[in-house]
């Protein structure tokens, strides 16, 4: 997250947008690790992130991964504005840490 609000800071809005999605997939990825899933398909991060939105009964989750998700498309499209990439990298930030309390060394 911190080289995402780097390139935000910047100007490489393309790019600080793929840094926030980055570390949203890594984060996922990282949970299926743990629970042994495989995660090469994009679809299975969106399916895996409504499971654990469901059983930490946290449906945000879901939310702030989309603007995950965004981010990403933001990456090839260019077409968010600063302040609406800052506000998704944000609500990046809060996904990361809520996914990082259900990794077995965050305590």
């Amino acid at each position: 997250m911190e080289k995402a609000f780097q390139e935000l800071e910047t100007g490489d809005l393309p790019l600080a947008s793929e840094k926030g999605w980055d570390a949203a997939a890594q984060m996922v990825k990282a949970v299926a690790d743990v629970r042994g899933v495989d995660h090469r398909h994009h679809a299975v991060l969106i399916r895996l992130t409504h499971d654990l939105a469901t059983e930490t009964r946290d449906h945000e989750l879901q939310v702030l991964f989309d603007h995950a998700n965004t981010l990403h498309g933001n990456f090839y499209e260019d077409m968010l504005y600063y302040e609406e990439i800052a506000w998704r990298l944000r609500s990046v930030s809060q996904f990361v840490d809520r996914l990082e309390r259900l990794l077995p060394d965050s305590e």
